[in-house]
């Protein structure tokens, strides 16, 4: 999940650059990530486009984050969502036409605490438009827990989009909105809206092939709100380039 665009000093991604062909000597682009949001916690990602031809790419990538619900059995032999040690793998073709590029991915979770694969991460779509002042980017992806016959977890469908006005090359700006929907009513879960930040995103060039990020948004369901105790939503973003 997430081989996607982040921007770089000159606001160009790895998956748009992973298009060219690569030389012997040109390592395949790649990139780090580490997210801090109100999801999941501490994250991190790793990934890579290898080049198949001029627009076609092979994208991978690994995702640990530090708060994704796990299950477990109480005392009674009744399941209970626990902490797990969650470990994500995502592959899927990047195809590049100019300024766009489109990916398509799946992936696999595996709790490997609990020692068993736990969720289906597919779709998932990842769009990205990267023009001389305007970068946009979209994220869709899919947890499907019901493969694996986990009945304390819904299946949820979750959305990121931002536009960024690149001011200088060191600096994008813009909106983002993100969405997040339960598929079914299972266990804890409650189907329906579970997260509708809106707000602005900053993006910041961080010295060669590095940049950060601040999302800062409001929740728009009441009904959320409410859940949560308040309405302030948010996201670190630390990305270096390879």
């Amino acid at each position: 999940m997430k081989t996607q665009i982040f921007l770089a000093t000159t606001f160009i991604s790895c998956a748009a650059a992973a298009a060219d062909p690569q030389s012997a000597e040109t390592p395949i682009p790649s990139y780090f990530r580490f997210d801090q949001d109100y999801m999941f916690g501490t994250q991190l990602w790793a990934g890579a486009t290898y080049p198949l031809t001029k627009a076609l790419g092979l994208s991978a990538d690994i995702y640990v984050p530090e708060n994704y619900p796990g299950v477990s059995v109480d005392s009674t032999g009744a399941p209970k969502l626990v902490n797990s040690w969650w470990g994500e793998f995502d592959i899927g073709p990047a195809l590049t036409l100019g300024p766009l590029t489109v990916t398509p991915m799946a992936g696999i979770a595996f709790d490997w605490a609990a020692k068993r694969a736990v969720a289906i991460n597919a779709p998932q779509l990842y769009t990205i438009i990267n023009l001389d002042k305007i970068y946009f980017e979209s994220w869709v992806w899919t947890v499907l827990y019901s493969p694996f016959h986990h009945p304390i977890y819904s299946n949820y469908i979750h959305t990121r989009n931002w536009v960024l006005y690149k001011a200088t090359k060191f600096l994008g700006v813009g909106p983002q909105m993100e969405f997040m929907y339960n598929l079914n009513t299972q266990g804890y879960g409650v189907k329906g809206t579970t997260a509708a930040p809106l707000g602005g995103h900053v993006e910041l060039a961080f010295g060669a092939g590095n940049s950060l990020g601040l999302f800062l948004g409001y929740e728009m369901s009441r009904r959320v709100r409410a859940m949560n105790e308040g309405a302030a939503e948010g996201r670190l973003t630390f990305v270096h380039n390879f």
